[in-house]
């Protein structure tokens, strides 16, 4: 079968007309007059087949129960399936001779739009609307053609990102001061912390990593991820509070054919970092659904000082790059119900460990004169979503999570080769989330449909600190802290297409504006309304000018919460 074969239930065929000869067909940039009648979106496209005598080829179902604007003009046959399909979430191109109709959003490849599944653009919550903020788009393939093997990678060569913060690279620093004892890596967009960077997966949030109230995305292996969509921006009257400084996500694959397989060694020319990595993903997809699991191990040894002539000046053991082995586990999955119900479900697995040593003097090794630090981090989450079709093209969508993250650590503290303190710090997050979301169109405006995005939730992150030291044999506690944040929350965003490049007029192709407006309720913090307006511009088709005002707001952590709460009682 060849690209277009799965597409062929909708195809127009102009040549196959009754009684008419096999015309060759029109020249791609042949112009003829058009006078069609408001009508169905279908009998539009097959009106322009024919009357062109091209092949214009769609999905049926994405075209049921729409309408097409008149179409009064001189236009190629391109340009007028183009006119007509303005204000939805379709686009057109061309292809060979042929015009193939396919959902709206560049990045995505051939074979996600064909799945059925339905784009939408990090930024926006509205469906084919486009975000007033500039989003940086990466997919599997650019990541793997760019040298890195895991997201942490990608988003340290990201110029919007902060690679110095909470890394693996990194020994101190990270997780609010403190060593970043889980060796994750977490988006710090524009330096303003991890915990003012959103992360999500597959558009929804899952447990914050450690302390620092961070999000671990290298958790995620990178075959099983479609793209990933970073919006270096405030997003907070979208999102909520902690995408302050921005949002990422990972989108993942929703269903895959057959089996892909990898494998990579490596190791440094100078010594250490010998590294294996080892991944599988596979899948299978069917008419109303599919799914993708996808595994990942991967294991790098130490690099140690003198293993480089630029740490000649500390202790030789002394841990530059930690040790770290890894395996990752993701399941992403959906299935229509009924020809207006669906069911998806993404669930992921995670389970680090890290270990590094640490001298404060010249010793000859750590458990002479230093510490010996190991620590292992587990974290999973769940999410399902039931999505249904109302009538008049709605859409509305249920969806939870529920996931933890904990890390246990165990640092050894030797001095004259005798261990001293032994330090037991303990830390666990839980998120539980559920949220209702609708979407549709309001009415028509001269460049397409008005479409609005409602929705309202309710999430509860909860933080555990349970810190031990064990010296002389006695155990005593040093840290025991338990934190538990509530957020209410409610949202619209409005999409308002005035100029399209159907209706275009002169020096204003497109002409789009954007609100949104969310309401957030941190309990026994503070309640909060933070709006954004913005707009696109486009004088002519292919120059777009971007223009947006906001406020975002950013409550504090769960750890600077608990400390707060320590020190006024």
């Amino acid at each position: 079968m060849n690209e277009f074969g799965r597409w062929a239930v909708g195809s127009v065929f102009a040549l196959a007309l009754a009684g008419m000869p096999a015309p060759l067909l029109a020249a791609s940039g042949q112009k003829q007059e058009w006078n069609l009648d408001r009508q169905d979106l279908d009998g539009a496209l097959r009106a322009i087949g024919r009357s062109s005598r091209r092949e214009i080829i769609f999905r049926p179902e994405a075209v049921k129960g729409r309408q097409a604007p008149p179409l009064n003009g001189t236009y190629t046959a391109l340009e007028a399936v183009e006119t007509v399909l303005r204000g939805t979430r379709l686009t057109a191109m061309e292809r060979d001779g042929t015009i193939l109709i396919r959902r709206r959003f560049s990045a995505v490849s051939d074979d996600a739009l064909t799945s059925g599944e339905n784009i939408v653009v990090t930024g926006s919550r509205i469906r084919g609307a486009p975000s007033t903020s500039p989003v940086t788009t990466i997919t599997r393939n650019e990541a793997q053609q760019l040298g890195h093997t895991d997201l942490g990678q990608v988003i340290r060569d990201l110029p919007q990102n902060f690679a110095g913060g909470q890394n693996p690279t990194i020994t101190a620093g990270g997780q609010g001061g403190f060593t970043n004892v889980s060796g994750s890596s977490a988006l710090n967009l524009r330096g303003l912390g991890p915990d003012a960077s959103l992360t999500l997966i597959n558009g929804h949030r899952v447990a914050f990593d450690a302390i620092s109230q961070g999000i671990d995305i290298s958790a995620i292996p990178l075959a099983a991820i479609e793209r990933l969509d970073v919006v270096a921006d405030g997003a907070s009257a979208v999102y909520g509070s902690d995408a302050v400084a921005g949002v990422a996500n990972v989108v993942l694959r929703r269903s895959v054919d057959g089996v892909e397989t990898s494998a990579r060694l490596g190791a440094a020319t100078d010594g250490g970092a010998v590294t294996q990595q080892y991944s599988i993903v596979g899948g299978s997809s069917w008419r109303a659904g599919g799914f993708m699991i996808a595994a990942d191990y991967q294991d790098s040894t130490e690099i140690s000082a003198r293993q480089r002539s630029y740490t000649s000046n500390v202790a030789p053991d002394t841990t530059v790059i930690p040790a770290q082995e890894q395996i990752s586990l993701v399941m992403a999955g959906h299935q229509s119900i009924t020809e207006s119900i669906g069911f998806e479900i993404d669930a992921q697995y995670m389970r680090r460990s890290t270990s590094r040593c640490l001298i404060g003097v010249i010793a000859t090794s750590c458990a002479a004169q230093g510490s010996i630090v190991k620590s292992t981090a587990d974290g999973w989450s769940v999410s399902p979503a039931l999505k249904g079709h109302l009538p008049f093209g709605w859409d509305v969508r249920l969806s939870g999570t529920y996931s933890r993250s904990d890390t246990n650590v165990v640092t050894r503290v030797f001095s004259a080769g005798t261990e001293i303190v032994r330090a037991l710090p303990n830390y666990s997050n839980e998120l539980k989330s559920i949220e209702l979301g609708a979407e549709g169109a309001l009415f028509t405006l001269p460049g397409g449909e008005a479409r609005l995005a409602v929705g309202l939730g309710f999430r509860s992150n909860n933080l555990t600190v349970d810190s031990r030291r064990i010296a002389a044999g006695v155990e005593s506690v040093t840290e025991a802290v338990s934190e538990n944040r509530k957020v209410g929350f409610a949202y619209g965003e409005l999409f308002l297409p005035l100029i399209s490049p159907g209706n275009a007029v002169p020096f204003v192709d497109q002409l789009h504006l954007i609100g949104a407006l969310r309401y957030e309720d941190h309990h026994d913090i503070d309640r909060v309304a933070t709006p954004k307006i913005g707009m696109v511009y486009s004088p002519i088709r292919g120059l777009e000018f971007k223009a947006n005002w906001g406020r975002s707001f950013k409550a504090p952590n769960l750890y600077q919460t608990a400390m707060l709460r320590l020190r006024t009682h």
